[in-house]
């Protein structure tokens, strides 16, 4: 009937439709349901029918058995479904004249299940010479059961001949998947979703049948219950029942209980399972002839005292866990598992029926503890209501004595140490509606409270004194009630409207947005992939990158995420390390987000963009290389251009600052005097270190910087020129420490409007050169005036100009 699936602090939970219909009229259809449910708080993630289409099985009655003449495996059926009489070969061996069975006839498909993987379309056909125009189904070949020893009997539920097996077996029904928040667990129930349904249909709640016949039965010694910790145990109650009788449960309750994923054991079992699922508070049966003189005592354990619990484990136990005792004999851990010494079993006659209430902190201690976690813990741990303890009691004891034919003690031992009551809370009617934005008149907030079984004692103007049931342990301030008010007026009808606040920033946040969306894009063109990383780090780690002192957090998830980012960079090469590992062949990878750091202010972000690549470009042809520093570099200059910054943003050579750069393969990327970033390869230190066997070219920007800087800048268009361009050539031989982004700032800031570009096409520092500390630097000048056609002459004289200026400030001269 329903499943739980643990995902983080939710809790996923199968409904059935029908058991719902159990507790309250429902008309809408199950889409239309699960929009309902979904607007009422409790989220439907998935609606499915219970079981596949089952058309053309109908219920059908084995008229006569008789020998097959060519197998003596196989029987001959005549089978009838009250209209007519069918002829089927069936090879099961469980079923007798008489017995009331399941029929596909010809044209039936049976669904895709565990034996057929892609279903089967009945047809009529021969099995060793004799005709058989259908097939007597099992349970698995139905896909509504595991049974598989033989055909699907239906003698207990004796439906009319003809019936579909949909509609007699109930199966016409859909599931709906529900995400419960850990602060309702009031919802972790049928009653508990009908109950919120209820509230929003405003249709009354109904409860099954409980009405049973009781005796005075004489026991001496007769139950008797003590707590002994009555903080950890406010409510204890028991039950005798005997006359029982262990059996196989009904088919009705194994089909709920098998479809919520809970298998089903034996009747007295079954019913307490079934009991939880419908009223969400746990029970537990004991084998009263386990029990001694029928006596419970409730108490914390012995610091190391044992017990094996029914999955066969012995569990070591502190003071701090809550035992269920038979005098001093530890029978049960409290709200988390019974004990295997008092287990029911084919044997029991009588038992001991447990109700009660537990301190959720008590148990939730001991369930992380032991690492034992329960359908019974999880409610417990979450707290309910001590106060339905006897109405759970009333449903389990009616339902053992229709399904176990048991003799129920007319009286319950009801411990009830520290009685719990609704409790008060005022809601002001001005609150709710400045909360809400809505304009709730008194007389409907009434109501909607009342639905939600929320009484209004009394009213002192907009003041209304509400007493909360003891089922509602997430209701505890007045917010509370107004988030209910709220989910039951329902927020679709709550209207939309802005805020009237006064916002001033100096920041452009939406185009400093649009910005980083569109350096998202084009780099992403570039080839590079996108990652994503926590904001935080291992404070090692961000060491090696950055000399900033970390910000650690006071909380963290774990030591290796325990301060935030003072740099992207070691993020960025954890994903490529991994990828690398994958054996992926080409990784480039950037990642954009904030860094933080600590200033006379407070802690101060600033967004950076990150870039790391080890890659073989062309791995296709013979003459394949890798990716390497200029072509980061050429992204670089693209991304610039691209921002239109060409005029602010330089490349300087040195480097030395950056520890974990290669000192000869590194530069610094400067705007003005600012040093904003940096590019180049990874020192081949570090590398070992990272265990990384590949070169890595790396990059880092401040984009803060950046986008100040580029803000309020507009782009400068020309128009195509009218007069062709003239290439002159500079082979120049300079001092090594002279970086060719040197020479080119050098030509750029004569102010010579003819130069239109510079293009170094040649560096060489070997052989003799090297010997005296020289490089020689080959330099194109594109040179085009604007006006007219330049001749040779005036051409050269640009030439002449230029190697002029470098000769003058970097001692430049020409190479013979």
């Amino acid at each position: 009937l329903f499943i739980y699936l643990f995902s983080g602090l939710i809790k996923k939970m199968l409904i059935t439709l029908n058991w719902l219909k159990d507790f309250i009229e429902i008309k809408e259809d199950p889409n239309d349901l699960a929009e309902i449910l979904t607007n009422a708080g409790l989220e439907v993630e998935a609606v499915s029918p219970i079981a596949a289409n089952l058309t053309n099985i109908v219920v059908a009655k084995i008229l006569k058995i008789s020998e097959h003449p060519n197998a003596s495996r196989l029987v001959l059926c005549d089978v009838t479904d009250g209209d007519s009489v069918y002829k089927i070969v069936c090879g099961a061996e469980n079923m007798k004249e008489g017995d009331i069975v399941a029929l596909a006839k010809p044209g039936a498909e049976l669904p895709k299940t565990a034996k057929f993987s892609e279903g089967m379309k009945i047809e009529k056909t021969k099995i060793r010479g004799q005709s058989s125009a259908g097939m007597l189904c099992a349970e698995n070949e139905l896909g509504i059961g595991e049974d598989s020893e033989g055909i699907l009997i239906l003698n207990e539920e004796k439906p009319d001949l003809g019936l579909t097996l949909t509609e007699a077996l109930g199966l016409d029904d859909f599931v709906f998947e529900l995400a419960v928040t850990p602060n309702r667990p009031d919802c972790l129930s049928v009653l508990g979703v009908a109950r919120q349904l209820s509230a929003v249909l405003g249709r009354k709640i109904r409860y099954p049948e409980n009405k049973y016949e009781v005796f005075n039965i004489e026991r001496n010694p007769g139950l008797n219950v003590e707590i002994k910790d009555s903080i950890r145990c406010p409510r204890y109650a028991g039950r005798y029942i005997d006359s029982i009788e262990i059996k196989s449960s009904p088919r009705w309750i194994r089909q709920r209980l098998e479809a919520c994923g809970v298998r089903s054991i034996n009747n007295v079992v079954d019913i307490t399972n079934y009991v939880m699922l419908e009223y969400g508070h746990p029970l537990h049966a004991f084998d009263a002839e386990y029990l001694t003189g029928l006596s419970i005592v409730v108490r914390t354990a012995s610091a190391g005292e044992t017990i094996n619990t029914l999955d066969e484990t012995q569990r070591t136990l502190t003071p701090e866990d809550l035992l269920i005792c038979n005098s001093n004999k530890p029978i049960a851990i409290a709200g988390v598992m019974g004990g295997e010494n008092s287990e029911v079993c084919e044997k029991t006659n009588s038992l001991v029926l447990e109700c009660a209430y537990f301190d959720p902190i008590t148990i939730r201690k001991t369930s992380k503890r032991l690492k034992l976690s329960t359908e019974s813990s999880y409610r417990f741990e979450r707290g309910l209501d001590p106060n339905s303890i006897s109405r759970v009691i009333d449903r389990a004891s009616y339902l053992l004595t229709i399904l176990a034919s048991g003799r129920v003690n007319e009286k319950i031992v009801d411990v009830y140490s520290r009685t719990f009551k609704p409790h008060s809370l005022n809601l002001n009617i001005k609150n709710l509606n400045s909360s809400v934005g809505i304009k709730l008149k008194k007389s409907r907030v009434i109501k909607i409270l009342n639905s939600l079984d929320v009484s209004v004692e009394s009213t002192k103007g907009d003041i209304l004194e509400c007493k909360v049931p003891t089922y509602r342990v997430d209701i505890t301030r007045e917010i509370d009630l107004i988030e209910d008010i709220a989910i039951i007026y329902g927020y679709n009808s709550i209207p939309l409207t802005l805020p009237q606040v006064s916002v001033k920033s100096n920041i452009n946040t939406k185009t400093n947005y649009n910005s980083i969306k569109e350096i998202k894009k084009f780099i992403a063109s570039a080839g590079y992939s996108e990652v994503i990383n926590y904001s935080f780090h291992e404070p090692g780690a961000l060491e090696m990158f950055s000399k900033k002192p970390n910000i650690k957090l006071l909380n963290p998830l774990t030591t290796d995420q325990s301060a935030m980012r003072t740099v992207i960079l070691p993020s960025v090469l954890e994903n490529l390390k991994r990828n690398l590992n994958n054996q992926a062949g080409e990784v480039k990878i950037f990642e954009i987000s904030k860094t933080y750091y600590q200033n006379r202010n407070g802690i101060e972000e600033r967004q950076k963009l990150c870039l790391a690549a080890s890659a073989e470009l062309e791995s296709e042809l013979w003459d394949k290389r890798k990716y390497d520093f200029f072509d980061l570099k050429n992204l670089l200059a693209g991304l610039i251009a691209f921002l239109k910054l060409q005029e602010l943003i330089d490349i300087e050579e040195k480097c030395s600052d950056i520890s974990f750069l290669h000192p000869g393969k590194s530069a610094s990327i400067v705007l003005g005097k600012l040093q904003i970033g940096y590019i180049g390869y990874l020192h081949p230190d570090l590398l070992s270190k990272l265990d990384i066997d590949i070169d890595v070219v790396v990059m880092e920007l401040d984009l803060t910087s950046l986008l100040a800087s580029q803000r309020g800048r507009v782009g400068k268009f020309t128009s195509i020129p009218r007069y062709p361009y003239t290439k002159r050539d500079l082979s120049l031989i300079v001092d090594s420490s002279i970086s060719v982004g040197r020479i080119v700032r050098e030509i750029k800031q004569t102010g010579n409007d003819l130069i239109e570009d510079v293009r170094i096409f040649d560096v060489y520092s070997e052989g003799e050169l090297a010997k005296s500390g020289e490089k020689s630097v080959s330099v194109s000048l594109i040179i085009r005036s604007k006006e007219k056609t330049l001749t040779d002459d005036e051409a050269n004289l640009v030439q002449s100009s230029i190697f002029d200026k470098l000769s003058e400030s970097l001692n430049a001269r020409m190479r013979s």
